[in-house]
């Protein structure tokens, strides 16, 4: 007799399969997934910020990232709320974008400003950035959730980066 119990997949799969652009394979950040087990599962962790905020609302949480691949977690304590996957590099396919349900944001990434660069599948539990040729260039992994519920707790501040200005301190010329 054939075992037609579910498949478990582990919290390091899922966030390979939100690197990797396996749109199909995302169903959302499990709620049982923990920072250090995908940490464990993918090479260790480093703590970035302590204190940082997600979403229109403040959610305070802390952001770390993931030693093996340029990955962002957004947590409060070990529960994960946000994976934010860097694709720059090597852009991917992106999901299909004409289906209902998708809802699109202008963004800052990087340097760029891109006018309907995110679009945000929130009852699936992500958002992708997009060039203007519809690559996928950076991805958000969260639980699903409603599309306001993403803007106002999950979605990090989007941003035009400011150029670096150094301070001037006295005794140099100006």
């Amino acid at each position: 007799m054939a075992d037609h119990a579910p498949k478990t997949i582990s919290c390091g799969d899922v966030v390979r399969a939100l690197m990797a652009g396996r749109w199909d394979d995302w169903e959302g950040l499990p709620a049982d997934c923990s920072l250090a087990v995908i940490a464990s599962e993918m090479g260790g962790s480093e703590m970035l910020d302590a204190a940082v905020d997600l979403g229109r609302t403040g959610v305070a949480c802390a952001r770390s990232r993931l030693c093996s691949a340029p990955i962002l977690v957004w947590h409060v304590g070990d529960a994960p709320l946000l994976v934010e996957c860097d694709l720059l590099g090597d852009p991917r396919q992106p999901p299909p974008l004409d289906v209902p349900g998708i809802h699109r944001l202008n963004v800052h990434w990087g340097a760029a400003s891109a006018t309907g660069g995110e679009a945000v599948m929130a009852e699936r539990g992500l958002a992708v950035i997009l060039t203007s040729e519809d690559r996928v260039v950076a991805c958000r992994g969260f639980a699903p959730m409603t599309f306001d519920d993403y803007v106002a707790t999950r979605r990090p501040a989007s941003e035009p980066l400011r150029p670096f200005e150094p301070i001037m301190s006295e005794g140099h010329p100006q």
